[in-house]
């Protein structure tokens, strides 16, 4: 399996290596990958793994969520492959 690393950067994340960071469900997930990506939000790279976009940035930045607000959808101990 290709690694969706840079050598240098983490530029993109793998379905799997999103699993291990948030705490919901592999269907949830999917489903929000593919709302976010329909939105303009996230692309899929050359590799198929996950990217975010200027937009996804975009609307981050004028968006920030608190951290109290996603922290129960990451996982307490990320989940080693």
């Amino acid at each position: 399996m290709a690694e969706c690393v840079d050598t240098n950067s983490r530029w993109s994340l793998s379905l799997r290596q999103l699993e291990t960071i948030v705490d919901i469900p592999s269907d949830d997930l999917g489903f929000a990958i593919w709302y976010l990506k329909h939105r303009g939000f996230l692309m899929s790279d050359d590799k198929s793994c996950t990217q975010i976009t200027t937009e996804g940035m975009e609307y981050l930045e004028g968006h920030l969520p608190a951290y109290a607000d996603i922290a129960p959808f990451l996982r307490q101990q990320p989940v080693v492959p």
